[in-house]
């Protein structure tokens, strides 16, 4: 897997576009979308409900195909992954955050949104600092258990 180099976008999007076809109807959600997103940049997607936020994301995470234009992350565009390469580069590259309804009340903030350990694997460095002492050590002992 191809690493991005360091000017290159984390995250791309170049013309995108999404359309929806059921029976006769056919509907336009994003038309020509470009995106790029640099390490260290904050985002915010915002826009009345309805007017695709939900589907750009579903794009950029690679949860759902384009109608027309490409993704790029961390220089590997979408479209050439199988399933399975996707899942490993999204695991490594991407998370998600829901909205508050998909959390869980009995877990704090860092638990609910903090990616998953497995066996052999820990976050991300970018995750790292802000993990709490505790979560730092296990991960530390599941990756020397490995």
């Amino acid at each position: 897997m191809n690493e991005r180099t360091p000017m290159q976008p984390v995250i791309q999007a170049l013309g995108l576009g999404k359309r929806f076809h059921q029976g006769p109807l056919d509907v336009t959600v994003l038309r020509d979308v470009h995106l790029q997103v640099q390490a260290g940049d904050t985002v915010a997607i915002v826009g009345a409900s309805g007017s695709g936020k939900s589907t750009l994301l579903h794009l950029l995470g690679g949860l759902d195909t384009p109608s027309q234009g490409s993704v790029h992350l961390m220089g590997q565009a979408l479209a050439n992954l199988d399933a399975a390469a996707m899942g490993r580069l999204r695991n490594a590259h991407l998370g998600f955050v829901y909205q508050f309804h998909h959390l869980l009340p009995e877990f704090s903030a860092w638990t609910a949104t903090k990616p998953p350990i497995k066996p052999g694997s820990c976050w991300p460095k970018w995750v790292w600092p802000s993990a709490p002492s505790t979560a730092r050590q296990s991960c530390l002992a599941v990756s020397a258990s490995a």
